[in-house]
């Protein structure tokens, strides 16, 4: 498992998380996140307060240059964790 810390605008800081060749996004320090659905109801962006927003197909290293360069496919809420999983 490798933790990637990320600030925030706002001096939040946010996670994103590498395990088992897994991608997830921690954003649960933000008071609220807001996300966009397509009409099929598949998640397309995860934005929380002060950013950085991610969106189906970015590249991680867009975000934050020191992760990798994998293209975001799909981002789907693994409720077990309670993070965002980045699909790549």
């Amino acid at each position: 498992m490798k933790n990637y810390y990320i600030k925030s605008r706002y001096g939040d800081t946010y996670c994103i998380r590498e395990e088992n060749r897994r991608w997830y996004y921690d954003c649960t320090a933000s008071r609220y996140v807001r996300s966009f659905t397509n009409k099929d109801g598949d998640l397309e962006m995860v934005d929380p307060i002060g950013g950085p927003t991610v969106c189906k197909d970015d590249f991680l290293n867009h975000i934050d240059g020191n992760l990798p360069q994998l293209k975001v496919l799909a981002i789907s809420f693994d409720r077990d964790r309670g993070m965002y999983e980045l699909h790549t």
